[in-house]
């Protein structure tokens, strides 16, 4: 139901118009409209002074107020009035619920889980809060790592499969999808476990939309007796190869358990792949448990890492978590798009096409508007340059850009890379002089694709030759593997010698959500030192080119660094 407003309006004579402020020329204040009647009806009262002695009492004010009714008709019709009902719209109320596994969890076994809990308040909501709710018009959305718009109705519906929790993001595209105009609001329930990189208090700053939160859950895990082992976090790459280690971390987190074993698996069709055991150390933080394991079989396979249950642990649902991995046999397809010869491209590409899992079309500017071709990928024939066709790129499971600029692509080449992209592939964009801003890639659909904010200008290059420093994340993760040695990290100096890249493209900051792995030892920009390697969380190169780590490894032992 909707809001009715009753508004007045009062024209303005044209005889009155040279007397007024400009303001007024149009439609009068209410005040002067009524300090016009007041002084029609001083006149009135004046004009019958002199004969009230004459006149009975009750025949002079029976007079009177004739007079003062006619002059106050005349008033309205100079006045013009307008009375207007106008039917207004009720402000828009986006209420966001978290669809995260983690919202699976029972508090107590005599309690429904949390989404449920969500969904009973939402739909059956007491008597106070549906008198608030009834004063908006309300917009549901479903979030884990981004929210999507739900129909009312379908509320019920919305189960909790989620694989993390991206928090500020899911906040920014509901507010994105609701506009700001009639935006009053938005309320987010959540049983607050964030998984994103970014402070999400920090992100959501100057929405221009009150936001409040619903807490949803028990805060056991601060009680005395408090004991539980839960599987805090997931770490899987979504495709792999037939026949190729790919790893999963697993991290487990426990209350009331210090020093006691439990057992970490990984599992498939019930059939137990990996064991790992662990040390439980009761302190603040997650402990990691990794896994190796090929997969024998393509096609799409469920894997479950599950937390064995311990003696007393109150909350089991949390033990465990599930994941999918996408098995190819077919090797890894790259198109390899390069400015000019220079010596990345010749031993990148050669270190790919040496690998028996990848297939490699490189695409080499060597004029205005022309592109060498070498090599080659199946199903794909002869092309002249960058794809023109989303088909076509379609075909290729990986895309990397050198140093070229933005002026080799059309606008529309860039955003089928962005939809392919979107859709799964792997993207990696290499340092240049013609890389990131000083390839005028702002505001274009690869800066919508980058960890990395570009700024409003090209912010240039660091020329000063340096080792790039890994961060915690980055030493721990796949693409390091077997080479971390070769780099400083925590302020420790590397192991084993290793000669300084020559520079680094300047950039603002790493965007919400990003993994930094490596950062400049010194330059920083005003958001920090600059990142060196950053993949976007569940966007990362390694998901379709696992092969990356090995290129690393093989520029790493020949010495080969960025211009």
């Amino acid at each position: 139901m909707s809001d009715f407003e009753l508004q007045f309006a009062f024209g303005c004579p044209a005889w009155l118009r040279p007397w007024l402020p400009p303001a007024w020329v149009e439609w009068i204040p209410l005040a002067l409209f009524l300090a016009a009647i007041l002084a029609c009806v001083a006149l009135a009262h004046r004009l019958y002074a002199r004969t009230a002695p004459v006149l009975e009492r009750r025949s002079l004010w029976l007079l009177l107020s004739l007079r003062c009714l006619a002059m106050t008709i005349l008033v309205l019709f100079l006045f013009r009035p307008e009375v207007t009902y106008r039917e207004g719209e009720k402000p828009l109320l986006g209420l966001l619920i978290d669809a995260s596994r983690s919202m699976n969890v029972r508090d107590h076994p005599d309690l429904p889980d949390r989404l449920e809990q969500v969904k009973s308040v939402l739909l059956h909501p007491p008597s106070e809060l549906r008198s608030i709710l009834g004063r908006f018009e309300l917009r549901f959305f479903a979030f884990d790592v981004g929210s999507r718009e739900i129909p009312g109705r379908e509320v019920v519906l919305v189960a909790a499969t989620g694989d993390g929790t991206f928090l500020a993001r899911s906040v920014q595209e509901a507010v994105a999808a609701l506009g700001a105009q009639r935006l009053g609001g938005l309320v987010l329930f959540s049983d607050g476990a964030d998984n994103s990189a970014a402070d999400p208090v920090e992100e959501v700053d100057g929405l221009g939309a009150p936001l409040s939160t619903v807490g949803v859950g028990t805060i056991l895990d601060r009680k005395e007796r408090f004991r539980d082992v839960r599987l805090a976090d997931l770490e899987a790459p979504k495709v792999v190869t037939l026949n190729q280690l790919a790893q999963v971390h697993a991290y487990v987190e426990a209350s009331g358990f210090r020093d006691e074993m439990a057992t970490v698996s990984l599992i498939q069709d019930g059939r137990e792949l990996a064991q790992e055991r662990v040390v439980l150390d009761d302190r603040p933080g997650a402990q990691k448990v990794t896994f190796s394991h090929a997969p024998h079989e393509t096609g799409s396979k469920e894997y479950r890492v599950a937390v064995s249950a311990l003696p007393s642990e109150q909350i089991e649902e949390n033990n465990h978590r599930s994941f999918r991995w996408e098995v190819k046999d077919a090797p890894i397809r790259v198109l390899y798009v390069e400015g000019k010869p220079r010596s990345e491209f010749k031993f990148l590409k050669r270190v790919l096409e040496q690998h028996e899992a990848t297939q490699v079309l490189s695409l080499l500017k060597v004029g205005p508007s022309q592109f060498l071709q070498q090599g080659g990928v199946e199903g794909v024939k002869d092309i002249l340059g960058f794809p023109q066709d989303r088909e076509t790129l379609e075909k290729f499971d990986v895309i990397i850009l050198g140093s070229i600029d933005r002026s080799h692509f059309s606008a529309m080449q860039l955003e089928n890379l962005k939809e392919v992209v979107s859709a799964g592939a792997g993207f990696l964009m290499l340092g240049g002089y013609e890389s990131f801003g000083g390839g005028d890639y702002l505001g274009t659909a690869v800066e919508e694709m980058l960890p990395v904010r570009l700024g409003p200008e090209d912010p240039g290059q660091e020329k000063e030759p340096f080792v790039p420093s890994l961060t915690a994340e980055g030493k721990e993760h796949p693409i390091f593997f077997g080479i971390s040695d070769f780099f400083p990290s925590d302020g420790q100096p590397a192991l084993k010698a290793l000669p300084p890249l020559l520079g680094c493209n300047r950039t603002l900051s790493a965007k919400p959500g990003a993994s930094v792995l490596a950062v400049h030892p010194a330059a920083r920009s005003s958001s920090g030192p600059y990142p060196m390697f950053g993949p976007l969380r569940r966007k990362s190169l390694l998901d379709k080119g696992w092969f990356l780590n090995l290129a690393l490894h093989r520029l790493h032992e020949s010495f080969l660094w960025a211009e």
